[in-house]
C-alpha cells in the first residue's frame, strides 16, 4: 500500500478574540507520499460530502476533525455530523 495517495480532509477554523472556532465545514487534498498535491478542493463541504469527495480519488482518507485525534474515514460512522463549535 506504500506509495498510494492519501486524501486529507480538514475541519476549517475561524478565529475571534476568544480563540479558534471550528466551522463544521471541511476542505481536502489528495497527496502523494512525497507531499505533492494531486487534487484539492477548497469549498465548504459537510463531513459526509468531504469524505465522498476524497473516497472518489483514493482508498486512503485521513480525517482531521478539530479538537480530535486524526482518524481514517472507516472509523467514522456514516451518520456523524460536525457543526460549528468553539475549540479549547
Amino acid at each position: 500500500m506504500s506509495g498510494e495517495p492519501v486524501a486529507f480532509i480538514t475541519d476549517e477554523l475561524e478565529f475571534d478574540e476568544r480563540g479558534p472556532i471550528a466551522t463544521g465545514f471541511f476542505s481536502g487534498s489528495v497527496q502523494r507520499e512525497d507531499g505533492g498535491i494531486l487534487d484539492a478542493v477548497d469549498r465548504e463541504m459537510s463531513l459526509a460530502e468531504a469524505i465522498r469527495w476524497a473516497a472518489e480519488r483514493t482508498d486512503r482518507v485521513l480525517v482531521r476533525i478539530a479538537g480530535e485525534e486524526p482518524c481514517f474515514d472507516t472509523d467514522i460512522g456514516p451518520s456523524r455530523q460536525v457543526g460549528r463549535r468553539r475549540i479549547r
